[in-house]
Protein backbone atom coordinates (compact mmCIF):
# COMPACT_ATOMS: atom_id res chain seq x y z
CA UNK A 1 0.00 0.00 0.00
CA UNK A 2 2.93 2.48 0.89
CA UNK A 3 4.73 2.09 -2.40
CA UNK A 4 1.46 2.10 -4.53
CA UNK A 5 0.79 5.54 -2.41
CA UNK A 6 4.29 6.59 -3.30
CA UNK A 7 3.89 5.80 -7.01
CA UNK A 8 0.51 8.00 -7.15
CA UNK A 9 2.35 10.60 -5.87
CA UNK A 10 5.29 10.40 -8.44
CA UNK A 11 2.53 10.49 -10.97
CA UNK A 12 0.59 13.24 -9.64
CA UNK A 13 4.09 15.25 -9.37
CA UNK A 14 5.38 14.60 -12.99
CA UNK A 15 1.80 15.15 -14.40
CA UNK A 16 1.39 18.23 -12.44
CA UNK A 17 4.87 19.56 -14.22
CA UNK A 18 3.04 20.16 -18.05
CA UNK A 19 0.90 22.19 -16.41
CA UNK A 20 3.37 24.31 -14.79
CA UNK A 21 5.36 24.83 -17.73
CA UNK A 22 1.90 26.10 -19.02
CA UNK A 23 1.07 28.36 -16.27
CA UNK A 24 4.66 29.69 -16.95
CA UNK A 25 3.79 30.27 -20.90
CA UNK A 26 1.03 32.31 -19.36
CA UNK A 27 2.54 34.36 -16.57
CA UNK A 28 5.31 35.56 -19.38
CA UNK A 29 3.73 35.16 -22.59
CA UNK A 30 0.02 35.58 -21.67
CA UNK A 31 -2.90 33.37 -22.91
CA UNK A 32 -1.19 33.56 -26.08
CA UNK A 33 1.95 32.51 -25.49
CA UNK A 34 0.15 29.32 -23.35
CA UNK A 35 -1.65 28.49 -27.14
CA UNK A 36 1.24 28.58 -28.59
CA UNK A 37 2.69 25.82 -26.34
CA UNK A 38 -0.71 24.07 -26.28
CA UNK A 39 -0.79 23.44 -29.71
CA UNK A 40 2.61 22.60 -29.78
CA UNK A 41 1.95 19.93 -27.68
CA UNK A 42 -1.39 18.85 -29.35
CA UNK A 43 0.58 18.51 -32.72
CA UNK A 44 3.84 16.40 -31.07
CA UNK A 45 1.95 14.57 -28.24
CA UNK A 46 0.00 12.08 -30.29
CA UNK A 47 3.04 11.28 -32.90
CA UNK A 48 5.33 10.22 -29.67
CA UNK A 49 2.49 8.34 -28.07
CA UNK A 50 1.99 6.24 -31.45
CA UNK A 51 5.65 5.67 -31.64
CA UNK A 52 6.05 4.71 -28.14
CA UNK A 53 3.91 1.67 -29.11
CA UNK A 54 2.66 1.12 -25.56
CA UNK A 55 5.57 -0.81 -24.43
CA UNK A 56 5.47 0.44 -20.75
CA UNK A 57 2.52 -1.59 -20.13
CA UNK A 58 3.36 -4.61 -22.48
CA UNK A 59 6.54 -4.73 -20.59
CA UNK A 60 4.66 -5.14 -17.48
CA UNK A 61 2.31 -6.80 -19.07
CA UNK A 62 3.24 -9.63 -21.80
CA UNK A 63 3.99 -13.05 -20.22
CA UNK A 64 7.22 -14.79 -20.51
CA UNK A 65 8.53 -11.90 -22.69
CA UNK A 66 11.90 -10.57 -24.07
CA UNK A 67 14.49 -8.63 -21.86
CA UNK A 68 14.25 -5.44 -21.10
CA UNK A 69 17.15 -4.18 -23.12
CA UNK A 70 14.98 -5.30 -26.28
CA UNK A 71 11.95 -2.52 -25.16
CA UNK A 72 14.48 -0.08 -24.37
CA UNK A 73 16.36 -0.41 -28.22
CA UNK A 74 13.10 -0.76 -29.65
CA UNK A 75 11.67 2.65 -27.85
CA UNK A 76 15.00 4.24 -28.75
CA UNK A 77 14.68 3.77 -32.72
CA UNK A 78 10.90 5.32 -32.21
CA UNK A 79 11.80 7.85 -30.68
CA UNK A 80 13.92 8.79 -32.80
CA UNK A 81 11.58 8.47 -35.72
CA UNK A 82 9.23 10.48 -33.75
CA UNK A 83 11.60 13.35 -33.79
CA UNK A 84 12.70 12.92 -37.42
CA UNK A 85 8.67 12.96 -38.27
CA UNK A 86 7.70 15.82 -36.25
CA UNK A 87 10.90 18.10 -37.73
CA UNK A 88 10.71 17.54 -41.52
CA UNK A 89 6.69 18.16 -41.08
CA UNK A 90 7.76 21.51 -39.55
CA UNK A 91 9.75 21.91 -42.70
CA UNK A 92 7.21 21.68 -44.98
CA UNK A 93 3.88 22.90 -43.20
CA UNK A 94 3.70 26.44 -42.42
CA UNK A 95 1.57 26.55 -39.92
CA UNK A 96 3.49 24.00 -37.37
CA UNK A 97 4.74 26.13 -33.92
CA UNK A 98 7.20 28.35 -33.73
CA UNK A 99 10.97 26.56 -33.84
CA UNK A 100 11.73 28.42 -30.63
CA UNK A 101 8.41 26.38 -29.04
CA UNK A 102 8.65 23.16 -31.19
CA UNK A 103 13.12 22.48 -30.55
CA UNK A 104 12.86 22.36 -26.91
CA UNK A 105 9.35 20.47 -26.89
CA UNK A 106 10.80 17.50 -28.78
CA UNK A 107 13.51 17.51 -26.45
CA UNK A 108 11.73 17.20 -23.71
CA UNK A 109 9.14 14.48 -25.23
CA UNK A 110 11.96 12.24 -26.41
CA UNK A 111 13.31 12.70 -22.94
CA UNK A 112 10.71 11.36 -20.90
CA UNK A 113 9.68 8.57 -23.50
CA UNK A 114 12.88 7.16 -23.14
CA UNK A 115 12.25 7.60 -18.99
CA UNK A 116 9.14 5.84 -19.66
CA UNK A 117 10.15 2.52 -21.03
CA UNK A 118 12.59 3.11 -18.14
CA UNK A 119 10.43 2.93 -14.82
CA UNK A 120 8.58 0.42 -16.52
CA UNK A 121 11.89 -1.77 -16.20
CA UNK A 122 11.82 -0.88 -12.82
CA UNK A 123 8.07 -1.31 -11.36
CA UNK A 124 8.27 -5.00 -13.69
CA UNK A 125 10.92 -5.28 -11.26
CA UNK A 126 9.32 -4.38 -8.24
CA UNK A 127 11.38 -1.13 -7.32
CA UNK A 128 8.01 1.22 -7.25
CA UNK A 129 9.71 3.17 -3.96
CA UNK A 130 12.87 4.11 -6.92
CA UNK A 131 9.85 4.66 -9.49
CA UNK A 132 8.67 7.45 -7.18
CA UNK A 133 11.83 8.47 -5.87
CA UNK A 134 13.13 8.99 -9.57
CA UNK A 135 9.72 11.29 -10.70
CA UNK A 136 9.87 13.13 -7.43
CA UNK A 137 13.27 14.42 -8.38
CA UNK A 138 12.35 15.10 -12.08
CA UNK A 139 9.42 17.14 -11.11
CA UNK A 140 11.13 19.17 -8.10
CA UNK A 141 14.17 20.10 -10.39
CA UNK A 142 11.18 21.40 -13.34
CA UNK A 143 9.59 23.52 -10.52
CA UNK A 144 13.56 25.08 -10.60
CA UNK A 145 13.68 25.37 -14.28
CA UNK A 146 10.28 27.14 -14.66
CA UNK A 147 11.08 29.26 -11.65
CA UNK A 148 14.08 30.32 -12.97
CA UNK A 149 12.56 32.47 -16.22
CA UNK A 150 10.06 33.89 -14.09
CA UNK A 151 12.29 35.03 -11.37
CA UNK A 152 14.79 36.45 -14.24
CA UNK A 153 11.92 37.60 -16.70
CA UNK A 154 13.43 35.25 -19.51
CA UNK A 155 11.93 33.84 -22.75
CA UNK A 156 9.00 32.28 -22.28
CA UNK A 157 10.74 29.03 -23.93
CA UNK A 158 13.71 28.46 -21.28
CA UNK A 159 10.90 26.72 -19.21
CA UNK A 160 10.91 24.03 -21.52
CA UNK A 161 14.73 24.16 -21.67
CA UNK A 162 14.88 23.86 -17.89
CA UNK A 163 12.55 20.96 -18.26
CA UNK A 164 14.48 19.05 -20.61
CA UNK A 165 17.86 19.14 -18.68
CA UNK A 166 15.84 17.91 -15.50
CA UNK A 167 14.43 15.25 -17.48
CA UNK A 168 18.06 13.93 -19.21
CA UNK A 169 19.87 14.65 -15.40
CA UNK A 170 17.15 12.01 -14.52
CA UNK A 171 17.35 9.86 -17.04
CA UNK A 172 21.06 8.89 -17.41
CA UNK A 173 21.24 7.78 -13.52
CA UNK A 174 17.84 5.69 -14.46
CA UNK A 175 18.81 4.09 -17.31
CA UNK A 176 22.15 2.69 -16.27
CA UNK A 177 20.53 1.47 -12.85
CA UNK A 178 18.72 -0.63 -14.87
CA UNK A 179 21.02 -2.00 -17.49
CA UNK A 180 23.55 -2.37 -14.34
CA UNK A 181 21.39 -3.87 -12.04
CA UNK A 182 17.94 -5.05 -12.97
CA UNK A 183 19.03 -6.23 -17.04
CA UNK A 184 23.07 -6.73 -16.92
CA UNK A 185 22.97 -9.81 -19.35
CA UNK A 186 23.95 -8.87 -22.70
CA UNK A 187 21.83 -8.79 -25.28
CA UNK A 188 21.93 -9.09 -28.87
CA UNK A 189 19.43 -7.37 -31.36
CA UNK A 190 17.14 -10.25 -32.97
CA UNK A 191 13.98 -10.56 -34.97
CA UNK A 192 12.32 -12.85 -32.80
CA UNK A 193 12.22 -10.23 -29.81
CA UNK A 194 11.35 -7.83 -32.10
CA UNK A 195 8.39 -9.26 -33.53
CA UNK A 196 6.84 -10.11 -30.22
CA UNK A 197 7.44 -6.54 -28.67
CA UNK A 198 5.96 -5.36 -31.66
CA UNK A 199 3.54 -7.86 -32.45
CA UNK A 200 1.98 -7.20 -28.94
CA UNK A 201 2.51 -3.26 -29.04
CA UNK A 202 1.51 -2.43 -32.10
CA UNK A 203 -2.14 -2.19 -31.77
CA UNK A 204 -1.59 -0.86 -28.24
CA UNK A 205 0.33 1.63 -30.20
CA UNK A 206 -2.20 2.49 -32.50
CA UNK A 207 -4.88 2.97 -29.83
CA UNK A 208 -3.06 5.19 -27.65
CA UNK A 209 -1.97 7.28 -30.19
CA UNK A 210 -5.34 7.42 -31.74
CA UNK A 211 -6.91 8.52 -27.68
CA UNK A 212 -4.07 11.04 -27.62
CA UNK A 213 -5.67 12.55 -30.86
CA UNK A 214 -8.74 12.33 -29.77
CA UNK A 215 -7.56 14.25 -26.69
CA UNK A 216 -5.50 16.73 -28.42
CA UNK A 217 -8.47 17.39 -31.53
CA UNK A 218 -10.07 19.80 -29.50
CA UNK A 219 -6.98 21.99 -29.44
CA UNK A 220 -6.34 21.70 -32.93
CA UNK A 221 -10.24 22.06 -33.76
CA UNK A 222 -10.20 25.79 -31.60
CA UNK A 223 -6.77 27.08 -33.04
CA UNK A 224 -8.26 26.73 -36.90
CA UNK A 225 -10.97 29.53 -36.42
CA UNK A 226 -10.26 30.85 -32.72
CA UNK A 227 -7.56 33.13 -31.64
CA UNK A 228 -4.20 31.71 -29.80
CA UNK A 229 -5.61 33.54 -26.45
CA UNK A 230 -8.74 31.18 -26.54
CA UNK A 231 -6.91 28.35 -27.30
CA UNK A 232 -4.76 28.99 -24.15
CA UNK A 233 -7.97 29.36 -22.19
CA UNK A 234 -9.00 26.10 -23.32
CA UNK A 235 -5.55 23.94 -23.17
CA UNK A 236 -5.67 24.99 -19.29
CA UNK A 237 -9.31 23.84 -18.91
CA UNK A 238 -8.75 20.67 -20.99
CA UNK A 239 -5.69 20.13 -18.53
CA UNK A 240 -8.05 18.63 -16.00
CA UNK A 241 -8.77 16.06 -18.51
CA UNK A 242 -5.03 15.15 -18.91
CA UNK A 243 -4.01 15.41 -15.65
CA UNK A 244 -7.08 13.06 -14.47
CA UNK A 245 -6.16 10.97 -17.40
CA UNK A 246 -2.33 10.19 -16.18
CA UNK A 247 -3.61 10.02 -12.27
CA UNK A 248 -6.13 7.36 -13.45
CA UNK A 249 -3.17 6.00 -15.68
CA UNK A 250 -0.96 5.98 -12.20
CA UNK A 251 -3.69 3.76 -10.44
CA UNK A 252 -3.94 1.58 -13.07
CA UNK A 253 -0.12 0.55 -13.27
CA UNK A 254 -0.18 -0.02 -9.10
CA UNK A 255 -2.51 -2.28 -9.94
CA UNK A 256 -1.34 -4.57 -13.11
CA UNK A 257 0.74 -6.62 -10.82
CA UNK A 258 -2.36 -7.41 -8.72
CA UNK A 259 -4.34 -8.42 -11.53
CA UNK A 260 -1.69 -10.46 -13.38
CA UNK A 261 -1.35 -12.44 -10.48
CA UNK A 262 -4.83 -12.64 -9.67
CA UNK A 263 -5.20 -14.13 -13.28
CA UNK A 264 -2.48 -16.44 -13.01
CA UNK A 265 -3.37 -17.92 -9.39
CA UNK A 266 -7.28 -18.39 -10.03
CA UNK A 267 -8.10 -17.80 -13.72
CA UNK A 268 -10.88 -15.28 -15.14
CA UNK A 269 -13.05 -15.70 -12.28
CA UNK A 270 -10.52 -14.22 -10.61
CA UNK A 271 -9.92 -11.82 -12.45
CA UNK A 272 -12.96 -10.57 -13.01
CA UNK A 273 -13.65 -10.03 -9.57
CA UNK A 274 -10.62 -8.01 -8.55
CA UNK A 275 -11.30 -5.83 -11.63
CA UNK A 276 -15.00 -4.99 -10.42
CA UNK A 277 -12.65 -3.74 -7.16
CA UNK A 278 -10.22 -2.19 -9.17
CA UNK A 279 -13.06 -0.44 -11.19
CA UNK A 280 -15.36 0.89 -8.82
CA UNK A 281 -12.23 2.62 -7.27
CA UNK A 282 -11.46 4.14 -10.31
CA UNK A 283 -14.40 5.51 -10.99
CA UNK A 284 -14.94 6.96 -7.33
CA UNK A 285 -11.56 8.93 -8.24
CA UNK A 286 -12.62 9.79 -11.05
CA UNK A 287 -16.26 10.97 -9.40
CA UNK A 288 -14.51 12.66 -6.78
CA UNK A 289 -12.19 14.69 -9.25
CA UNK A 290 -14.81 16.00 -11.26
CA UNK A 291 -16.82 17.65 -8.27
CA UNK A 292 -14.03 19.02 -7.04
CA UNK A 293 -12.86 20.90 -10.45
CA UNK A 294 -16.29 21.75 -11.30
CA UNK A 295 -16.56 23.27 -8.10
CA UNK A 296 -13.03 24.97 -7.34
CA UNK A 297 -11.26 25.52 -11.02
CA UNK A 298 -13.47 28.42 -12.64
CA UNK A 299 -13.27 30.60 -9.72
CA UNK A 300 -9.59 29.57 -9.13
CA UNK A 301 -8.18 29.63 -12.48
CA UNK A 302 -8.00 33.30 -12.75
CA UNK A 303 -6.69 34.05 -9.82
CA UNK A 304 -3.39 31.74 -11.00
CA UNK A 305 -3.16 32.12 -14.24
CA UNK A 306 -4.53 35.79 -15.14
CA UNK A 307 -7.52 37.89 -15.84
CA UNK A 308 -7.68 36.39 -19.74
CA UNK A 309 -8.49 32.85 -17.80
CA UNK A 310 -12.11 33.22 -17.15
CA UNK A 311 -14.93 30.80 -18.29
CA UNK A 312 -17.86 30.04 -16.44
CA UNK A 313 -18.79 26.59 -14.60
CA UNK A 314 -21.50 25.99 -17.79
CA UNK A 315 -18.39 26.34 -20.05
CA UNK A 316 -16.21 23.72 -17.71
CA UNK A 317 -19.18 21.22 -17.15
CA UNK A 318 -18.49 18.98 -20.15
CA UNK A 319 -14.60 18.81 -18.90
CA UNK A 320 -16.05 17.69 -15.68
CA UNK A 321 -17.98 14.95 -16.83
CA UNK A 322 -15.71 13.38 -19.40
CA UNK A 323 -13.47 13.11 -16.29
CA UNK A 324 -16.36 10.68 -15.30
CA UNK A 325 -16.31 8.75 -18.28
CA UNK A 326 -12.43 8.82 -18.40
CA UNK A 327 -12.23 6.94 -15.16
CA UNK A 328 -14.88 4.07 -16.76
CA UNK A 329 -12.59 4.19 -19.59
CA UNK A 330 -9.27 3.19 -17.83
CA UNK A 331 -11.35 0.74 -15.18
CA UNK A 332 -12.23 -1.57 -18.34
CA UNK A 333 -8.94 -1.04 -19.84
CA UNK A 334 -6.63 -2.83 -17.38
CA UNK A 335 -7.99 -6.21 -17.65
CA UNK A 336 -8.03 -6.06 -20.92
CA UNK A 337 -4.26 -5.61 -21.24
CA UNK A 338 -3.79 -8.40 -18.30
CA UNK A 339 -5.68 -10.64 -20.78
CA UNK A 340 -3.14 -9.60 -23.47
CA UNK A 341 -6.19 -8.80 -25.62
CA UNK A 342 -4.24 -5.69 -26.71
CA UNK A 343 -6.16 -5.44 -29.91
CA UNK A 344 -9.71 -4.73 -28.68
CA UNK A 345 -8.17 -1.34 -27.58
CA UNK A 346 -7.56 0.02 -31.22
CA UNK A 347 -11.45 -0.54 -32.34
CA UNK A 348 -11.30 1.16 -28.61
CA UNK A 349 -10.14 4.21 -29.83
CA UNK A 350 -11.23 4.09 -33.36
CA UNK A 351 -14.98 4.63 -31.81
CA UNK A 352 -13.94 7.43 -29.84
CA UNK A 353 -12.11 9.69 -31.85
CA UNK A 354 -14.74 9.06 -34.37
CA UNK A 355 -17.27 10.57 -32.06
CA UNK A 356 -15.12 13.60 -31.21
CA UNK A 357 -14.37 14.00 -35.37
CA UNK A 358 -18.34 14.15 -36.38
CA UNK A 359 -19.19 16.50 -33.35
CA UNK A 360 -15.99 18.84 -34.41
CA UNK A 361 -17.39 18.44 -37.89
CA UNK A 362 -20.95 19.43 -36.65
CA UNK A 363 -20.03 22.29 -34.95
CA UNK A 364 -16.79 23.30 -36.85
CA UNK A 365 -18.12 26.81 -38.19
CA UNK A 366 -18.74 27.79 -34.60
CA UNK A 367 -16.03 26.61 -32.49
CA UNK A 368 -16.44 28.02 -28.70
CA UNK A 369 -15.18 26.85 -25.31
CA UNK A 370 -18.51 25.34 -25.05
CA UNK A 371 -18.41 23.16 -27.93
CA UNK A 372 -14.66 22.33 -27.37
CA UNK A 373 -15.25 20.61 -24.49
CA UNK A 374 -18.41 18.82 -25.86
CA UNK A 375 -16.00 17.04 -28.39
CA UNK A 376 -13.75 16.17 -25.47
CA UNK A 377 -16.76 14.37 -24.16
CA UNK A 378 -18.15 12.99 -26.50
CA UNK A 379 -14.68 10.74 -27.63
CA UNK A 380 -14.09 9.76 -23.92
CA UNK A 381 -17.89 8.79 -23.73
CA UNK A 382 -17.70 6.95 -26.49
CA UNK A 383 -14.89 5.55 -25.86
CA UNK A 384 -15.58 4.39 -22.49
CA UNK A 385 -19.08 2.76 -23.73
CA UNK A 386 -17.08 0.64 -26.31
CA UNK A 387 -14.55 -0.46 -23.90
CA UNK A 388 -17.32 -1.80 -21.60
CA UNK A 389 -18.74 -3.92 -24.22
CA UNK A 390 -15.98 -5.62 -24.68
CA UNK A 391 -14.76 -6.20 -21.54
CA UNK A 392 -18.42 -7.72 -20.82
CA UNK A 393 -17.54 -9.92 -23.69
CA UNK A 394 -14.03 -10.91 -22.72
CA UNK A 395 -15.19 -11.40 -18.89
Amino acid sequence: MKNSLLLLSGYAGKSATTLLILWGFARLSGAEGAGEFAYAMAVTFPVFILAELGLRNVLQTLRGGPPFRAYLALRIAAVALAVAGIGLAALWIDSFPPAAVLVPLLGLRAADSLLDICHGCLQAAGRIGAVARWMWTNTLLTVVAVAVPLAFELPAEAAIWGSFVASVVVLVPVTTWCLRTIDPAPWRANRADARRILGAGTSLGVSQGLASAMTYLPTIYLAASASAAVVGVFAVTQYVVTFANLFLSSIQQTQLRTLRAGLESGGVARLRALSQGVGLRQVGVGLGVALLALLAFPPVLPLVFGEEFTLTRWEFLPIALAVVALSVDYATTAPQLVLNRYRSRVGVAVVGLAAALVLAALTYGDATLLSAGYVVLAGVAARAVAGAVLLRRAL
